[in-house]
């Protein structure tokens, strides 16, 4: 049974301000958003995209939007 949940989720790796490392459920990605002038001083010069989240959490990563969108359209092993 677990193993069956474990199959569902479809992880994408993506890197934080620090670059640790952030496993995210590509299905609850609600949109991405380059961050603009309005955001200096909320995220770290080295985030060049935020994710929001289905539950409305802002995650900012240090790849591009565009490389976060290209790597939810890659096909799961």
């Amino acid at each position: 049974m677990i193993y069956i949940v474990l199959a569902a989720l479809r992880l994408i790796v993506l890197h934080g301000a620090d670059h640790q490392p952030i496993a995210i459920n590509e299905d609850e990605i609600s949109s991405l958003r380059v961050p603009g002038e309005a955001d200096v001083g909320n995220y770290a010069e080295s985030v060049k995209c935020v994710v929001i989240m289905t539950n409305g959490k802002f995650i900012g990563v240090t790849e591009t939007c565009r490389e976060v969108y290209l790597k939810t359209k890659e096909p799961n092993p």
